[in-house]
């Protein structure tokens, strides 16, 4: 049982050093900042599917209920996945 478990990890430890020298250099830089955040649409049980166009900077419906999904367009990449109300 040792002795396997010592060729396991000598094998691994060769595949990772081979695999090391196989693999190309990446040059990108950072990804871009988040720029920009747009909402695209609201749904909710109350105010159903509502669409928003770009100039609106609020709902026309009244949103409620026991779920509220907020459909958003991002340029860029931001730090924070999730937000909270």
């Amino acid at each position: 049982m040792l002795k396997k478990v010592a060729l396991g990890i000598s094998s691994l430890t060769m595949a990772a050093v081979v695999g090391l020298g196989m693999a190309s250099e990446a040059s990108a830089g950072p990804a871009p900042a988040l720029t920009s955040l747009h909402v695209l649409k609201v749904e909710s049980e109350l105010g159903g599917v509502e669409y928003v166009s770009p100039n609106n900077l609020s709902t026309i419906k009244d949103h409620g209920g026991s779920y509220l999904y907020i459909y958003t367009r991002e340029m860029g990449y931001g730090h924070l996945p999730f937000a909270k109300m």
